[in-house]
């Protein structure tokens, strides 16, 4: 199992979910309606 593998992919995954709360956390509107999409 390639245990190495797998935090290179966290931690892409992290900073690109760091960037998507940046660009969410200024337009409070448009969190719901995404949320909604999510679900």
């Amino acid at each position: 199992m390639p245990n190495r593998v797998i935090p290179a992919q966290a931690g892409i995954q992290t900073l690109v979910f760091q960037e998507y709360l940046k660009i969410a956390a200024i337009p409070n509107l448009w969190i719901p309606a995404c949320a909604e999409r999510t679900v």
